[in-house]
């Protein structure tokens, strides 16, 4: 089987931080791995996710890792769609500051970008990034 490049990438991106994290991808009631987190952003936003990762360990106090677990993180529509279960108050000005990021960084290859329009998706994107989006859905490429 042949796996492309962006799929090996999001799968050690994945690999990686739930090595670097553990508590974070597990289940509450079992400390077992649970559902996987959905995690559908392009390799531009590995960064920010990462520096959330590294914010939420620091933030959160160890006696409520146990009561912690992200659910999904996925890019919407140019915006950084986050969802968790636990500790809110020490989660969300991480998750703001990652959000906040998002919104000038470009999905797919992290440089500044802005979020824009192509065939009623939306995405943050820097120039090259937007005019490879614009030629994948015209007609005549």
């Amino acid at each position: 089987m042949i796996v492309p490049d962006h799929e090996r990438h999001h799968r050690a991106f994945l690999a990686a931080a739930q090595l670097r994290y553990p508590w974070q991808f597990r289940n509450r009631a079992r400390n077992e791995i649970a559902e996987p987190v959905v995690v559908e952003v392009g390799r531009g936003w590995y960064p920010l996710l990462e520096r959330l990762f590294a914010d939420v360990e620091r933030l959160m106090p160890e006696s409520l890792w146990g009561a912690f677990r992200w659910q999904r993180l996925r890019a919407s529509q140019g915006t950084l769609d986050v969802r968790f279960e636990g500790a809110k108050e020490h989660v969300l000005p991480a998750v703001m500051r990652a959000r906040d990021a998002a919104t000038v960084c470009c999905e797919h290859c992290g440089v500044p970008g802005q979020r824009l329009e192509v065939a009623g998706q939306h995405a943050v994107s820097c120039p090259k990034a937007f005019f490879e989006r614009l030629l994948a859905v015209h007609p005549a490429g």
